[in-house]
């Protein structure tokens, strides 16, 4: 599904070393996109969702911070955006970004595979940004070396492996949602 979602982004123009805001509600379409990303070096920026005014605000202001970034969300938190984004008088913000929309609702085949990139160790992997709860939201650069060398001293730390199952409540635009239970299990093939 991720080189399928590939394809569609390829297609619109997304390269590697693009910025898309990843913006959904499900972790299986989280999931496909952020994959799809990696896969073709483009750079995943995941933000919460939210139903808060607050959540919307820190959106507009990651985008604005980021330049001219694509956005993957559907076709209703799309439409709250635009309508928040006009009330707020953050039109400019809007009509850039929404220049660079993917809606998930318009995936209607994914059986063509996207091309996967060459990607280096020292790339960036995503941008995980703070809550900018306090402040503007900050940015955290992790490249896929940052994140292999992590996952490999946490498995080895706590003796990680197929074995083992692991539960977890956090959401996937959350750190240890993403690399503490998504990631670090992949890596060491944990259920």
């Amino acid at each position: 599904r991720a080189l399928g979602i590939l394809h569609h982004l390829q297609r619109i123009g997304a390269q590697p070393g693009d910025l898309l805001i990843l913006h959904v509600a499900s972790n299986e379409q989280f999931l496909d996109a952020f994959w799809a990303c990696l896969y073709g070096g483009i750079v995943p920026v995941p933000v919460a969702v939210g139903i808060s005014d607050e959540h919307k605000h820190k959106l507009l202001r990651i985008a604005r911070q980021l330049g001219e970034p694509l956005l993957y969300t559907d076709r209703k938190l799309h439409e709250r955006l635009s309508a928040f984004a006009a009330e707020q008088g953050q039109a400019t913000t809007w009509q850039a970004l929404e220049r660079r929309s993917f809606l998930i609702d318009q995936l209607d085949d994914i059986s063509r595979e996207g091309v996967p990139a060459r990607v280096a160790p020292d790339q960036t992997a995503f941008i995980q940004f703070s809550s900018g709860s306090t402040s503007e939201p900050k940015g955290v650069v992790l490249t896929h070396r940052n994140l292999l060398t992590n996952m490999d001293g946490v498995t080895q730390a706590i003796g990680l492996a197929e074995r083992d199952v692991t539960v977890s409540w956090l959401p996937l635009y959350h750190d240890m949602g993403l690399i503490g239970f998504h990631l670090m299990m992949m890596y060491a093939g944990a259920r």
